[in-house]
């Protein structure tokens, strides 16, 4: 999947927003893939998320301690997906929306601490470097080449949806969580709406 000339620029112009946060509290919150209450700004996978229903629809929860099902038990342990409760863990926690599961599964780097200039090349926008054996994805980081691979198509679909979320927060959830818009009655898969 490749973007179209306008969504690059608006990919750039947002990974701009969020890699230069203006606070320090928005700092933290973008390493943490957080909301910042204080700026009421949500980021997540090196995105600015302005609408908080749209952040709050990728934000996950705590993993649980005590999980019953085997398939959540396996995913837990392998930051993988239970296909029978349909939830996704990564980083000890528990994800609704494939998009976020996705992005959730690299690690946050500091552009001032990457050594290898592909690398530090590639968090501008994304990239995978041979040499290191990783991907960048925004200012995280992914070792492994199908998580990158992931984490690029969840990327596109969350610019995607950021773009929606200004005309529609519930298609831009929908978008996001492979759901259907309680307002407008479309449904998505993958990011695009699929055919009735």
């Amino acid at each position: 999947m490749r973007l179209s000339h306008g969504l690059a620029a608006l990919a750039a112009a947002l990974f701009v927003s969020a890699a230069v946060a203006q606070h320090e509290c928005c700092d933290k919150a973008m390493a943490a893939n957080d909301y910042c209450k204080d700026c009421k700004l949500g980021y997540f996978g090196g995105l600015t998320v302005k609408s908080a229903k749209l952040y709050e629809s990728l934000k996950g929860a705590a993993a649980p301690a005590n999980a019953t099902c085997d398939g959540c038990k396996k995913a837990i342990a392998a930051n993988a997906t239970c296909d029978h409760c349909k939830v996704s863990f990564a980083g000890g926690k528990m994800y609704k929306s494939p998009v976020a599961h996705s992005l959730a599964s690299g690690t946050y780097v500091n552009a001032k601490d990457i050594k290898c200039e592909a690398c530090k090349n590639a968090a501008k926008d994304h990239g995978w470097c041979d040499k290191c054996k990783a991907g960048m994805v925004g200012p995280f980081m992914y070792k492994d080449k199908k998580h990158y691979d992931a984490a690029v198509a969840a990327h596109e679909i969350l610019v995607a949806a950021n773009t929606a979320a200004a005309k529609c927060e519930g298609c831009a959830i929908a978008m996001v969580t492979d759901g259907t818009c309680s307002t407008c009655k479309t449904s998505y898969k993958g990011g695009k709406p699929t055919k009735p």
